[in-house]
């Protein structure tokens, strides 16, 4: 029964290590996962201040063409004026819908790294509660084995009484 409990424990602490690994996979899985997000975030950011800027100059150029517009003479400069700040503005209607895009792009990337943080912590719950259920199992096994160990000394406690008695039984017919 001993070697029973021994292969439970070898049994248990490959298992316990393989859990390990997997966790430590996950875990690793996870980190990338965040990192790429991070890396992500990063080049929206970067392009969301890109846009900013490009928005910046459409708003100097849109402000120019105002004044250009003001200070028109002719009709076909005011023509031209006109067409270009139509232009301007559609360019600064795009920028503003990819900085919407851009805004729940984060949303989204918050969103998955709060998944993935969550996935971590269920997935080291589920090591722990896999640990301590292996552990009572040891401690089932290692009690078994006690009592198996008593039982077996109060056996032998018996034949020796055995024996005695026998022995007493035998001088008691010689006499």
């Amino acid at each position: 029964m001993n070697s029973n409990c021994q292969q439970k424990e070898h049994d248990f602490i490959c298992e316990e290590h393989a859990n390990k690994c997997a966790d430590a996979a996950i875990v690793h899985q996870c980190m990338k996962e965040a990192k790429e997000a991070e890396i992500c975030l990063c080049e929206a950011e970067t392009r969301a201040l890109e846009m900013e800027r490009d928005m910046m100059c459409l708003q100097i150029e849109w402000a120019k063409l105002n004044g250009a517009k003001d200070n028109a003479k002719s009709k076909g400069k005011e023509s031209v004026s006109k067409c270009i700040q139509l232009e301007v503005q559609e360019q600064v209607e795009m920028l503003n819908d990819d900085l919407d895009s851009l805004h729940s792009e984060k949303k989204e990337h918050d969103f998955i790294c709060e998944e993935h943080a969550n996935k971590c912590a269920d997935a080291a719950i589920v090591h722990q509660c896999m640990k301590e259920a292996k552990e009572a199992e040891i401690c089932l096994c290692e009690a078994e084995t006690r009592a198996l160990e008593m039982e077996r000394d109060m056996m032998c406690l018996q034949i020796e009484w055995a024996k005695l008695n026998g022995a007493k039984d035998n001088g008691a017919k010689d006499a």
